[in-house]
């Protein structure tokens, strides 16, 4: 069994406290709910903190997501950086345009 535990915070040191709890726990899998800050993601800090892989999820208001004032392109500009820089794994709504946009461009790499 895989254990993915999410972690929140309206700024990116509150999402840092998160991951450090979340690695004492010892789960297998930190989900980044960055829709939950309040500032632009630290991309580099937040997906280099701990070992534990991770799981870049930022959700569209459509699907209960928290930063209504996103639009979809700021989005695909942080999916298209966390998958350059390196995340395990990104969580993106199937129905989004994001999507096939993003599954063509991380092929490309």
């Amino acid at each position: 069994m895989i254990i993915a535990v999410s972690a929140m915070g309206s700024t990116n040191d509150e999402m840092i406290s998160s991951m450090n709890r979340i690695s004492e726990a010892k789960a297998d899998i930190i989900e980044l709910r960055l829709d939950f800050l309040k500032e632009k993601p630290d991309l580099e800090r937040l997906l280099s903190h701990t070992g534990i892989p991770k799981i870049v999820t930022y959700r569209s208001s459509l699907e209960g997501g928290k930063n209504l004032g996103v639009t979809e392109d700021e989005r695909r500009d942080i999916f298209q950086q966390s998958i350059d820089l390196g995340a395990d794994y990104v969580d993106i709504e199937l129905a989004s345009r994001l999507y096939k946009k993003l599954r063509g461009e991380s092929q490309q790499n």
